[in-house]
């Protein structure tokens, strides 16, 4: 993984290359950035993001101080979408040379903030990607996320971090970052890089969609979680389907979903709308669903809400070899009558490997043999369609 100064460097390299297929071809960030792409297309997906990302940097309200507002942006603008030379931009700017490199160094630190954010180690979920890029950026981000191992993170520390990384951003965007944090909360649980990509994520699309004003995050403890929420947003500027289709939040929420953890919009006493989510504060319990089905683990993930459960899902036998080997669950809910495969058979290997004997499992089934399931070394047994009810408790005295 490059730093960001390195990264930093790139970005102004393609800039300044901005309408040279081959310069940008040849760009480090045609990798890092867009490695799920073919070699023909990274170019000119790149000069789309850049475009784009520096478009995000025009003001978007006018306001008395419009023109001071803008000065970074027409900087970048005029210097590497017009292609003038400094002498020209200042000139056409009526600035003086020092303001120009001031602003132009102001503009640059801005847009690296912004892209930055969705650079992970052989992965971004790119602003200028498709729906389907981003989602294939996204799965790789959540792999990387759930083979990584999970440590107790100071909460101080990473928060300063991340205001530190965006603080080029805020600057230009005329917002003030504020933070506060309950002495309740010291800690959050997980890889390190991921907390810090959820954070940069929902931060920076936050700060994108201000103009002015002051961003508040609080951090406070409920029911055992860590509570994160951002205050400042404008009214009308961001809604729940943002959520899940825009790149940045995408991903945010993507990762959240690897600690069982959510992100939703909601509002303050004052009607005021408010960006929040939850970080673990221990160790996320894992339940592996054994189905053919995904409608079954659906329904338990319903079931269990906001418990403090991971689910994830075997519609085969590949895929339960392949999430055994990534990590054992804390519990096994097992169908034993799924086509092309024997949920008995399973079971007893389960039983008989020294890896996977102590797991507890518990058949959900439409058949009724819980003799049969108890002496195979099933933990519990419930008979589909299952009710909320005896699900939650049978889990809860599994795993409590």
């Amino acid at each position: 993984m490059i730093t960001q100064e390195s990264f930093g460097y790139h970005v102004r390299s393609a800039l300044a290359n901005l309408y040279s297929r081959i310069d940008l071809q040849m760009s480090p960030l045609c990798e890092l950035l867009f490695s799920h792409r073919t070699v023909d297309m990274r170019a000119d997906a790149l000069r789309a993001l850049l475009l784009d990302t520096l478009d995000r940097l025009r003001p978007q309200a006018p306001g008395p101080d419009q023109s001071a507002q803008s000065t970074p942006y027409e900087v970048l603008r005029l210097r590497y979408i017009e292609g003038l030379t400094p002498r020209q931009v200042c000139a056409a700017l009526n600035v003086s040379r020092a303001s120009f490199y001031r602003q132009h160094r102001k503009a640059l630190d801005a847009l690296v903030a912004m892209l930055w954010p969705y650079y992970c180690p052989q992965c971004t979920a790119d602003r200028g990607a498709s729906r389907g890029d981003t989602e294939s950026a996204v799965q790789e981000a959540v792999r990387l996320a759930r083979d990584s191992t999970g440590q107790a993170v100071p909460i101080r520390p990473l928060v300063e971090g991340v205001v530190q990384t965006l603080k080029p951003l805020a600057v230009l965007r005329h917002v003030g970052i504020r933070w506060s944090i309950s002495e309740a909360v010291t800690e959050v649980y997980g890889d390190a890089s991921s907390l810090r990509q959820i954070m940069l994520s929902t931060l920076c699309e936050t700060l994108l969609r201000m103009d002015g004003g002051d961003l508040e995050l609080t951090v406070g403890l409920k029911r055992g979680q860590s509570t994160w929420c951002l205050r400042g947003l404008p009214a009308g500027v961001l809604a729940s389907h943002d959520i899940e289709s825009t790149a940045s939040l995408m991903l945010a929420r993507a990762l959240l979903g690897v600690y069982g953890e959510k992100l939703w919009l909601s509002k303050d006493d004052n009607d005021s709308p408010l960006l929040c989510f939850t970080l673990p504060t221990t160790p996320s319990r894992r339940i592996l669903v054994v189905d053919d089905t995904t409608a079954d683990a659906r329904l338990y993930g319903l079931y269990l809400g906001s418990r403090h459960y991971v689910l994830e899902l075997a519609r085969s036998q590949q895929e339960l070899a392949e999430r055994l080997e990534s990590g054992l669950p804390d519990l096994i809910v097992l169908d034993v009558l799924m086509p092309g495969w024997d949920g008995w058979a399973i079971l007893q290997q389960l039983k008989t490997r020294p890896e996977t004997a102590s797991i507890p499992v518990v058949i959900c089934s439409v058949l009724s043999q819980p003799e049969l399931a108890l002496s195979l070394g099933a933990a519990a047994v419930l008979q589909k369609p299952v009710s909320e009810e005896a699900f939650v408790q049978v889990v809860d005295e599994m795993i409590a």
